[in-house]
């Protein structure tokens, strides 16, 4: 699910987000097997969503923005503006864990705002970020099943 505005977003505890036009307010959801191995470890969801936000943003960019990510699920500019987070909700019956995972991205926001365009220069199809970002997340989760965890945690 992918929306133009945001108007009653939330974060981690009780924080409350509104996202203006120009953001990207991203929701995936999806099923996991209960033998794959991401089942046993969940918190690695916001992790390698993270990663997989910021491989899309230097991909469409042609090359590596400013950006890192703050564990466990902010994305930062290198001079400490908060740019983007992630939010995983999970709930199981025993056989399948149904994932909502909620992305929130500055991409076109106007300033004040700390935004992708600012920092590159440029403006960013926000409908072509949220495919790219679910290409990478889809590879990571591969990699994530097939190879663990360790990667992750280097």
């Amino acid at each position: 699910m992918l929306a133009d505005v945001q108007i009653k977003g939330r974060g981690r505890g009780k924080n409350h987000w509104i996202s203006p036009v120009g953001s990207m307010c991203f929701s995936l959801h999806f099923s996991l097997h209960p033998t794959a191995y991401l089942t046993k470890k969940l918190p690695f969801v916001q992790y390698i969503t993270a990663i997989a936000a910021v491989q899309a943003v230097d991909a469409l960019n042609g090359s590596k923005l400013d950006i890192h990510i703050k564990w466990p699920n902010d994305i930062y500019t290198s001079d400490g503006a908060k740019i983007g987070g992630v939010l995983v909700n999970c709930s199981s019956n025993g056989s399948v864990t149904k994932l909502c995972v909620g992305v929130g991205m500055n991409v076109n926001n106007a300033e004040p705002t700390t935004s992708l365009a600012k920092l590159s220069g440029k403006s960013f199809d926000i409908s072509e970020l949220a495919k790219k970002l679910c290409f990478y997340f889809a590879e990571e989760v591969e990699v994530f099943n097939r190879c663990g965890h360790e990667q992750f945690c280097e």
